[in-house]
């Protein structure tokens, strides 16, 4: 993020001379500047650039009760202050954990009650560091709230979440599509630079829906993307145009050696044990940008695939044979394993 320099600066070329003045970053990342011909003009712009913020927020003051609104009215406060790339993910969090929710209605009828139990759930599903965050903000929107008459809302009577970690035995989480999708695309928009080769084989296990293991035994050479397809264990693995595309532009930029690579045992990814033993945290770390529960692995991203691939309508004799399975009953399995872990959650 580029805050505010909080500094006029002067800029001279060869026949002009100028002010320039950069604005606080909003919350859709943009970066407004401001130009005046003199100093004086520059001051009487930024006065009047910080008298428009403060009336749009007065503008912008929540007409209802709803802890949605109120929210989003704390996002736009605090843009700014905090960089938009952390308020986008605030965002995506209470999308996924708190709008929905059991305490998701008008503020002013929000119990005591209703937010420790909301919090006992959030513990047991959500990374803690994205506990913490919720529960800032909710203490955070509860004063503006309070500051704007529509609640009056002792939030010190709800103590902070215990945040140990959990002692339990680890539970994965199979995400579903729209959140496959949300991880996907954190990686497409960021080009895969953010976790480098980390990301580069994450973005293709969510494309392909393979298994991490044959991911890393691919070569270069076993890639045909003239045909689309891509050999994986011996088995010839169609490819969708979204992931040709995709392949396309990584070996054009020289991020992957489809076309040009040096010798017939080349993998197409980058693989060595450190790597392996770092894509969990690149993963968690992606899962956290978006937002996600705790709980997503490098298993339980394929079996997330594959139970995508099966709600989508494919029959379980065609995965297991696409997929490398024994047979369908192991397809079967993943499928049941989930429905039944979703009926008991």
């Amino acid at each position: 993020m580029r805050k505010g320099t909080k500094t006029i600066r002067k800029v001279r070329t060869r026949n002009n001379e100028y002010y320039i003045y950069d604005l606080d970053e909003d919350i859709y990342g943009k970066k407004p500047r401001l130009y005046a011909k003199t100093e004086e003009e520059m001051k009487e712009k930024i006065k009047q650039a910080e008298e428009k913020k403060k009336s749009d927020l007065q503008k912008q003051t929540p007409k209802g009760k709803s802890l949605k609104e109120y929210v989003f009215f704390y996002f736009k406060n605090i843009v700014g202050t905090v960089p938009s790339v952390h308020i986008k993910r605030l965002m995506n969090l209470f999308e996924n954990a708190v709008f929905g929710s059991s305490i998701d209605h008008d503020m002013d009828e929000i119990t005591v009650d209703e937010i420790k139990n909301f919090y006992d759930s959030l513990i047991d599903k959500y990374p803690i560091d994205s506990v913490k965050d919720i529960d800032t903000v909710l203490r955070n929107t509860f004063t503006l709230s309070n500051n704007t008459k529509v609640t009056d809302f002792d939030y010190a009577a709800i103590p902070v979440p215990e945040l140990q970690e959990d002692k339990r035995s680890f539970t994965e989480y199979i995400a579903e599509a729209a959140e496959l999708e949300k991880m996907l695309n954190f990686c497409l928009l960021d080009n895969c630079r953010k976790y480098k080769s980390n990301e580069l084989i994450i973005t293709f296990a969510l494309l392909t829906g393979l298994k991490f293991e044959d991911i890393f035994k691919i070569l270069c050479k076993d890639v045909d993307l003239s045909a689309a397809v891509v050999l994986v264990g011996g088995r010839r693995f169609t490819l969708d145009e979204r992931t040709v595309e995709w392949l396309k532009k990584m070996d054009g930029e020289g991020r992957l050696n489809i076309t040009d690579y040096s010798s017939d045992d080349e993998l197409l990814f980058t693989s060595t044990k450190a790597i392996s033993q770092t894509l969990i945290l690149t993963i968690k770390a992606i899962a956290k940008q978006c937002g996600l529960p705790k709980g997503i692995t490098r298993k339980s991203l394929h079996k997330a695939c594959i139970i995508q691939r099966l709600e989508n309508g494919a029959p379980p004799a065609e995965v297991y044979k696409k997929y490398g399975y024994k047979s369908a009953k192991d397809v079967i399995k993943i499928w049941d394993d989930y429905t039944i872990s979703k009926a008991l959650s």
